[in-house]
């Protein structure tokens, strides 16, 4: 099995965990830091229109849609996007994996202003092609706008095995994430027809650890 597939298949069977997750906040670092990181994160471009990938049940969908945006949210994991849908049954909600996103699946919803992803980037050599085909999905002057896993600063780009020990309830499958360095994040984007603007550490606001990192993108002239 592929890296690709052996991280769809895991989130699949992961899936009723994550919801549950979510809904009992369980995520210390989200409540912390992280949510609001990548809601100010957008905001602070004022979009209309937002498409979230790797949307998962959807919650990053809805708090931006109560600011009056349009939002459309698409994940590779069905009970995920059912999930969504009952949570948010006026929303736009979509499965497709990111495979079926670089053979052209998002064709027809047109152009966005934002294009975010919430940790939601775990490929090594499929990203680049990813992040290639959504070009056609933002307009000129709209940007990409993600939060990732920040390495330590002796650590190397490289696959890591997501176990799911930091959470409270069991998570039936590990799987791999490939982690980047910020230089490799520059080097991915530039690949990809990207320009990394800025990036942007998160910390903790008592401990002032590193929970993540913020990267602002605009399309290469």
């Amino acid at each position: 099995m592929s890296k690709p597939q052996e991280i769809l298949t895991a989130w699949k069977a992961n899936g009723g965990s994550w919801i549950q997750a979510i809904n009992q906040q369980e995520l210390a670092s989200r409540n912390a830091a992280t949510n609001a990181a990548i809601i100010n994160a957008i905001n602070t471009h004022c979009p209309n229109s937002i498409l979230d990938l790797g949307c998962g049940e959807g919650w990053l969908c809805r708090a931006l849609v109560q600011s009056g945006r349009k939002v459309v949210g698409i994940d590779g994991v069905s009970s995920l996007i059912e999930d969504a849908i009952d949570k948010d049954q006026s929303g736009s909600y979509y499965c497709h994996d990111y495979d079926a996103i670089r053979k052209g699946a998002l064709s027809q919803l047109g152009q966005f202003d934002i294009i975010a992803f919430n940790f939601a980037l775990f490929e090594e050599q499929g990203t680049p092609t990813l992040l290639s085909q959504l070009r056609h999905h933002v307009v000129p002057t709209g940007s990409l706008v993600f939060q990732t896993v920040i390495l330590g600063n002796e650590e190397s780009s490289g696959w890591h095995q997501e176990d799911w020990r930091a959470l409270k309830r069991d998570f039936p499958a590990a799987f791999p994430w490939y982690y980047r360095t910020p230089d490799d994040w520059k080097a991915t984007l530039q690949e990809s027809g990207w320009n990394a603007v800025t990036m942007d550490r998160i910390l903790h606001p008592e401990s002032g650890a590193s929970l993540s990192l913020i990267i602002h993108a605009k399309l290469l002239p």
